[in-house]
């Protein structure tokens, strides 16, 4: 049903709209899709469901916990075993700072601290390490400046 003088474009759109819409897969899909935002938006990242919001700001700064020895070399929490540490390594935030000062990822925060808990040494060996919160400063050109905040000094063997 085309009105006199619509041009051929607007007709072109509707029928491609119309085929879409005659297939149930493609149906389907759209629901889906709008379904998985409607809970998204509701919930907010619950997994499975998120609302992307990495991508809503740009970051001004980064943080990862890792093992510091005492050459000052940064390596990654796994590439030592056997871990002693005075007290459980507390991964919390507050610990550098005001929470939300800077940028961190829970989850990844909380393996870090698992692992170490996981790994505990039998005996007194190791060497010393620091666990720290490197933490990189993304708010001008150039290199990032880079803060590091020690959580616990431990004793831990190195792979």
């Amino acid at each position: 049903m085309t009105a006199p003088g619509e041009p051929p474009w607007e007709i072109m759109a509707r029928m491609r709209l119309r085929r879409v819409w005659d297939d149930p897969r493609h149906v389907v899909g759209a629901l889906v899709l709008a379904g998985y935002v409607g809970v998204s938006l509701a919930v907010g990242n619950l997994y499975p469901f998120s609302v992307f919001d990495m991508y809503s700001h740009p970051q001004v700064s980064a943080s990862r916990i890792v093992a510091r020895d005492q050459r000052g070399n940064l390596a990654e929490i796994e590439r030592y075993d056997r871990w002693r540490c005075e007290e459980p390594v507390d991964v919390t935030p507050a610990k550098c700072g005001e929470p939300g000062s800077f940028h961190y990822s829970i989850y990844l925060d909380a393996s870090q601290a698992a692992y170490i808990a996981e790994h505990p040494a039998k005996d007194g060996s190791g060497e010393p390490v620091d666990v720290v919160r490197r933490i990189w400063w993304l708010d001008a050109p150039g290199s990032p400046r880079t803060t590091d905040c020690v959580l616990e000094s431990c004793l831990a063997v190195r792979r």
